[in-house]
């Protein structure tokens, strides 16, 4: 094959209306960033993104793991790629809202340098105590929290991360006093749990559901909007009495700023389609993820939200993460 013809159809590419762009688009592989190492939450739905969006656009998307600093490493090797739609950008609100705010010496403004695409799935987690603390609900809970001061050790896979944010700004919203307990990842934090070692938890779903029934755990509450259409007997934080609770993590599609708005159309809809696919759903489901498929003005309208809170928890509980 001519070693130029790639560029030639590049360069081709560029001249045409925006209709016809979006539909020549790419015209070779695209690398796709995945800022975390392989085997986690973020490299499985990027995985899955890379294997659908090769088939539906013709190209190869290539996964490329750069993992580091809570996955600022990989966010700021993306935002110096070129704008033109061949290195993308899997990415959560922990690299744009959270990790600014929390690591001092970290480059802020970082969100500006990448276009939306769109949100393609949320990870909520489940609010979950040892059963010995002698609580049912969310308002037990914070009865008991604010009865016994310092009582409540809470686990979580790190300092800042959602998990840990999240029960922090229960703490703040509702004037109680419970003990963070950081540990490095997410492993450990489940059976410490189970033993006793630390008494609350915002966990995941897939390490929850097998331990339900076992009498090891006991689930207060989910951190999303409505109830798990699987576990419909499981109440959530906010209808509680608690309506501004959240944890979760949402992984989201980007681009860099400038890329042509024809191609970042054209991401956006072979996305959502595959977004759609029972397959993807189903694999989605198993691993307790939450398909969406958002415009990319309802993403930058979450980041919008996100950074108006986030930030504010962060100040008021003094958290600071040291790279």
């Amino acid at each position: 094959m001519n070693a130029t013809a790639p560029i030639a159809a590049l360069a081709a590419a560029l001249l045409l209306p925006a209709g016809a762009l979006a539909q020549a688009y790419p015209v070779k592989p695209v690398r796709l960033i995945i800022p975390y190492a392989t085997g986690g939450s973020a490299d499985f739905v990027g995985r899955i993104l890379a294997q659908k969006l090769t088939e539906s656009l013709g190209q190869q998307v290539l996964p490329d793991n750069r993992a580091g600093a809570n996955g600022n490493i990989g966010v700021e090797l993306a935002a110096k790629a070129n704008p033109d739609g061949y290195s993308l950008l899997l990415a959560s609100e922990i690299q744009f809202v959270i990790n600014p705010a929390a690591f001092p010496d970290l480059k802020q403004g970082l969100l500006k340098a990448f276009d939306p695409i769109t949100l393609i799935t949320v990870a909520y987690n489940l609010m979950v105590v040892n059963p010995d603390l002698p609580v049912k609900s969310v308002k037990e809970l914070v009865a008991y929290a604010k009865a016994n001061p310092g009582k409540i050790n809470y686990g979580s896979p790190g300092t800042g991360s959602p998990n840990h944010l999240s029960l922090e700004l229960l703490s703040l919203e509702t004037g109680t006093k419970m003990v963070h307990v950081p540990y490095k990842g997410a492993a450990q934090v489940m059976p410490d749990l189970m033993s006793g070692r630390i008494q609350l938890l915002m966990a995941s779903i897939p390490a929850v559901l097998p331990q339900l029934g076992t009498g090891r755990i006991r689930v207060l509450g989910v951190g999303g909007p409505e109830r798990l259409p699987s576990r419909p007997d499981m109440p959530t934080v906010a209808e509680q009495g608690f309506p501004w609770f959240e944890s979760s993590v949402a992984w989201s599609l980007f681009a860099n700023a400038g890329t042509p708005k024809a191609v970042i159309s054209r991401l956006h809809d072979e996305t959502v389609k595959l977004l759609k696919q029972p397959d993807v759903r189903e694999r989605f489901d198993k691993a307790g993820l939450t398909p969406i498929g958002s415009t990319p003005a309802q993403l930058a309208a979450r980041l919008k939200e996100d950074l108006n809170k986030w930030p504010k928890v962060i100040r008021d509980a003094g958290i600071k993460v040291e790279q």
